[in-house]
This record gives structure tokens, sequence and C-alpha cells, in this order.
């Protein structure tokens, strides 16, 4: 994988990232009860890419609150599911390289 700027790859397990997950996913939450790996993060902001167990979206961009509390609006964390790596690749890393260079 080419990572490109804003993304990169985690240097570790990314652990300290699932475990802010699970704190703020509420039970009506998307990802709730989903087992999720961390991936990557965006050096911009707090929007981190996880890998799931769900093989319908096998991956995820959240943009994690860094409440350390469960969010009570469904909506947050703020998720957006991706279908396979090209589809992420197409929707995320190239409109974010593109608007990271604009900076």
């Amino acid at each position: 994988m080419d990572w490109l700027k804003p993304w990169e790859p985690l240097k570790d397990s990314g652990e300290v990232y699932v475990v802010e997950l699970r704190k703020e996913l509420g039970s009506r939450h998307v990802l709730f009860d989903v087992p999720v790996r961390a991936i990557a993060r965006h050096v911009g902001c707090d929007n981190v890419l996880f890998a799931t167990a769900d093989p319908a979206n096998p991956l995820a961009v959240v943009h994690l609150t860094w409440a350390s509390r469960t969010e009570p609006d469904p909506r947050w964390p703020c998720t957006t599911l991706y279908r396979n790596w090209q589809d992420w690749i197409e929707r995320c890393l190239h409109p974010d390289r593109r608007n990271y260079s604009q900076a």
C-alpha cells in the first residue's frame, strides 16, 4: 500500500485508538460490538482508519471525539464505511490528499 499524506500507517498496534473508540460507541452506533483494528491515522485531524470484522464494510474511518465517554448520539463518533480498499482509496485517500496538498 502506498500511503499518501495526510494518511500514515500506525507504527504500533493502535490499541489506544481502539480503546478510545470503544469508550465513545453507544449501543446504536454502526460499529458497536464490531471487532476492529486500527490501521492508520490522518495527520491533520482525529480521523482513524479501522479494519472491521464486518464483511460488508471491512474498512471504516472514524472521527474520534476524544471525550473518553459514550456519545449519546449514534452519529458520533462520525463514521464512514467502505466496501473495500479501492472504495477507501477513491472516496477518502485521494480526496484527502488533494485537500491536504492545497492547504
